[in-house]
């Protein structure tokens, strides 16, 4: 499964919440957008519209591998469900899997740091036969 950043947030003061929606696709030819909301604690603040574009950007810039197209086992469907992330940065900043440390993205205006526990929803746009 691939997935693109369309947009991303966070903002905490102690507690917090986060939001990210993205294009998300997989090699059986299914199409969706998934969408992630989370709370969180943390003192932290960021928008991020177009995080794949930031992330190709980075890339570019400091050629640390193709960041913009983000990578998950599975299909579409199944990264629906419970998660944890974790968020950190000055300006430039990276998102984290909170239980494997794993980094993922990077993401412009960043400030703070927190950690968030969200749940991700997939919504259709096209599905295989």
């Amino acid at each position: 499964t691939r997935s693109f950043g369309l947009f991303g947030s966070h903002v905490a003061i102690v507690v917090g919440a986060t939001t990210d929606i993205s294009l998300i696709w997989d090699t059986s030819g299914n199409v969706g957008v998934s969408v992630s909301v989370g709370l969180g604690t943390g003192v932290d603040v960021s928008a991020n519209p177009f995080t794949g574009v930031t992330n190709e950007i980075v890339d570019y810039v400091f050629d640390v591998g193709n960041m913009a197209l983000s990578y998950s086992p599975g299909s579409i469907f199944d990264q629906a469900g419970f998660s944890n992330e974790g968020h950190v940065g000055f300006i430039l900043g990276r998102s984290f899997d909170v239980s494997t440390g794993q980094m993922a993205n990077y993401e412009f205006g960043n400030l703070g740091g927190g950690v968030y526990w969200t749940y991700t929803t997939v919504v259709p746009i096209h599905k295989s036969q």
